[in-house]
């Protein structure tokens, strides 16, 4: 087995960009990336986080993982993963720390429901058949996108002016497509979303078409070429591993399954695979099983420790091959060579081993049946869809409920030179409210889309707990 890599194939910093100059002098203690780490970091929508749903609702119980805590522990694994393959840890943890920002209230169902919704599928208002290829989509990781390049605001302008790296990063966490939106009937292509079945005329919900806009922020320098990296598989990979070990966690602490059930999986499925610390983690786990102060940090040293060695040492092999294969003979090479190399080719560098990848899989499957699918989890899915689904009525049938910088931020994607937020006086807000309600404005399609969009944007940040005070202020 490899110990190191040949030569150095960290992201080039050659090919480093930004969308917009920057406003101030960079400081001389930190380089690019960590500025992009830290700007991510004392983000609003980072702080967000800490009160949205990983897989329970955070008031489910006092020890289970929010959004942050998740975010906090992939980049944990994805810096020390990127350190042992002599990658950059620096790119890795601005990655990890924006790879959820574009997540949504009660974890996967609330981005599920926002995209049926921005998608015409789920109807919440009659304009929505007039939405264009452009006005549609909702996906988490996209919406990362929008949310740095648009929504925050730095030093007065939109977004966080991220390098393209980041950006990439952020975006190629997880799929840039649905893979269904679980309400198409693929036999005779019926929609089972409502009472009535209907033919599926949006592509199963998955046009993402709006966040097509995003796109040349990806890219490296002076080119249409994706600024892509291994520190980017990486952090998709920590991803998965944080998630493995967590919803283990979480699940038992909900008593959603056994500590008997889960070891009995590991052993049919990992044994084969375990070296002798993993044996001896083993034995423990199993002499300790009823004492859960020694059990629980133990599962979560066993889970991430297997996972991410494995990732470790055959990414190492890996690499090398890649190293190889397209005769990079030092780091200058590899830099010079960069934009030519097929970056498709290049990510799928980074991950396990076939067989050890197959063990992986099955045991997220087991995870997913046994904890996704639980009663406890679809209940708590249940509330956050009719949450969201109410909202956007609520803000649709009497968008006066919505607050000003909302309202505003929908005639402003109506109209880009609608009135600058800081230019705005009382007058202006006053007539800002008696507009967005009038009739005229109501007839509008294209306005109603864009209201459509900011109130997507406005959900999209919201907390669990403050998406349920709305609902229980506009509904009592």
């Amino acid at each position: 087995m490899t110990t190191k890599v040949k030569y150095k194939l960290s992201v080039p910093k050659e090919y480093c960009s930004r969308l917009h100059d920057e406003l101030y002098p960079s400081s001389p203690y930190r380089n690019e990336l960590d500025r992009d780490r830290d700007r991510i970091l004392y983000s609003k929508e980072f702080r967000r986080l800490s009160d949205k749903t990983q897989v329970f609702l955070s008031s489910s119980h006092d020890h289970v993982r929010t959004r942050l805590t998740h975010t906090l522990e992939v980049s944990q694994i994805a810096r020390v993963s990127a350190s042992n393959l002599e990658l950059e840890p620096t790119l890795a943890e601005a990655i990890a720390f924006g790879h959820d920002v574009g997540h949504t209230p009660f974890g996967h169902v609330g981005e599920k429901t926002l995209n049926l919704i921005m998608n015409g599928c789920d109807k919440v208002a009659d304009f929505q058949n007039k939405m264009d290829t452009f006005d549609k989509g909702f996906k988490h990781n996209l919406q990362g996108l929008r949310v740095t390049c648009d929504l925050e605001q730095l030093y007065g302008n939109p977004g966080l002016n991220l390098t393209n790296f980041t950006l990439w990063g952020i975006q190629h966490h997880t799929k840039n497509k649905w893979g269904s939106c679980g309400y198409l009937d693929s036999i005779s292509n019926q929609c089972l979303l409502k009472r009535d079945p209907q033919p599926c005329h949006q592509n199963n919900g998955q046009e993402l078409g709006y966040y097509e806009q995003y796109y040349p922020a990806i890219k490296q320098k002076k080119t249409n070429i994706d600024a892509w990296s291994f520190e980017g598989q990486i952090v998709k990979l920590a991803d998965e591993i944080a998630q493995r070990h967590h919803d283990i966690e979480d699940a038992i602490y909900m008593s959603v399954i056994s500590k008997d059930e889960l070891l009995g999986h590991i052993d049919r499925n990992f044994n084969k695979f375990f070296d002798e610390e993993d044996k001896k983690l083993s034995i423990e786990l199993r002499r300790n099983i009823d004492n859960n102060r020694i059990f629980m940090p133990l599962v979560s040293k066993f889970i991430v420790g297997m996972l991410s060695k494995k990732l470790i040492d055959n990414s190492k092999l890996m690499l090398n091959r890649f190293i190889g294969s397209n005769n990079i003979l030092s780091r200058e090479d590899f830099v010079r060579k960069y934009p030519d190399i097929n970056n498709e080719d290049a990510i799928n560098v980074i991950g396990y081993a076939d067989e050890f990848g197959k063990a992986e899989s099955d045991l997220q499957e087991f995870l997913k049946n046994r904890i996704l699918n639980s009663f406890e989890v679809q209940r708590m899915d249940g509330k956050g869809r009719f949450i969201i689904r109410r909202l956007f009525k609520a803000y649709l049938t009497n968008p006066k409920q919505l607050h000003d910088s909302t309202m505003h931020f929908a005639f402003s994607l109506f109209d880009s030179g609608y009135k600058k937020w800081s230019a705005m006086k009382e007058s202006d807000l006053g007539q800002m409210r008696y507009d967005v309600d009038s009739t005229s404005q109501k007839a509008n399609p294209k306005f109603m889309i864009a209201l459509l969009r900011a109130i997507c944007d406005h959900i999209a940040g919201m907390t669990d707990n403050f998406a349920i005070s709305e609902y229980n202020k506009l509904y009592g």
